[in-house]
């Protein structure tokens, strides 16, 4: 009998904290409830939305950089590393000093001479006037492959790379007309450049020339001599004489229209 009262008594108690308890749910619901229409009716939202993330690909423009090398020539170009994001920023006043590449020799024969032209796209068709910025390694007059080499000249030998800029005349001509014609920034900035090759000189007679890669060959001993007879003097590639027009100041892209 003890038992069963002891039971009965133990129910009992359960049944009358569940009656205690169970008004007071009600009530946090409904304080939950208020607080939700307050702050609704004072124009607090529920919750936070997150912020877009933005990357620095959307923040910043980059500058196209259109690889027009050959690919059969023995050299791999890139644009060195460490000057690529200054080199393609759009907001760079700077972009032509920072423009940089680094040329590996791939081959098995030492580069003395390496040319390349980098053409902007001023978003008009090219026409004489367009000027065309020169990145170079090696010594002027080996742009003839006759010409015999001296102890200055140093190449750039087999899995050897070397670093070279735009020639310091035509960065400063550059500069001068950017400020003295008060070029457009779709000009002094543009967004797309064209990158050419123009020659390569083993040193030996051979190499390669021409925006296509064309292989230069060492002539034959008749074929030499009826080239020297029909060499004329004074004779000068296009590219001299673009660096020395740049240089003395001549060089003009013309009146901005």
């Amino acid at each position: 009998m003890w038992i069963r009262a002891s039971g009965r008594r133990a129910i009992s108690i359960v049944i009358l904290v569940l009656l205690i308890t169970l008004p007071a749910l009600p009530s946090r619901a409904s304080n939950s409830t208020g607080q939700r229409a307050a702050q609704a009716s004072r124009g607090v939202p529920k919750y936070q939305p997150l912020a877009p993330v933005r990357s620095a690909a959307t923040q910043v423009e980059s500058r196209e950089v259109e690889d027009n090398i050959p690919k059969h020539l023995p050299v791999a170009v890139h644009l060195r590393a460490e000057k690529e994001r200054a080199a393609k920023d759009l907001r760079n006043e700077k972009w032509v000093r920072d423009f940089e590449l680094e040329v590996k020799n791939t081959g098995d024969k030492p580069i003395y001479l390496i040319r390349f032209d980098l053409v902007p796209d001023l978003g008009k068709p090219p026409t004489e006037r367009t000027p065309g910025l020169t990145l170079e390694y090696g010594r002027d007059d080996l742009v003839d492959f006759n010409a015999p080499l001296t102890p200055q000249d140093v190449p750039i030998k087999p899995g050897e790379k070397v670093f070279i800029k735009i020639r310091e005349e035509e960065m400063d001509g550059w500069d001068h007309f950017k400020r003295v014609e008060n070029w457009p920034e779709q000009w002094s900035k543009p967004k797309r450049v064209q990158l050419y090759f123009e020659i390569l000189n083993f040193g030996d007679g051979t190499g390669f020339e021409g925006g296509g890669g064309t292989p230069h060959e060492r002539p034959k001993p008749q074929q030499a001599e009826l080239e020297i007879a029909n060499r004329k003097p004074d004779r000068d590639l296009v590219s001299g004489v673009r660096g020395k027009a740049w240089a003395l100041g001549t060089w003009a892209l013309g009146t901005v229209t």
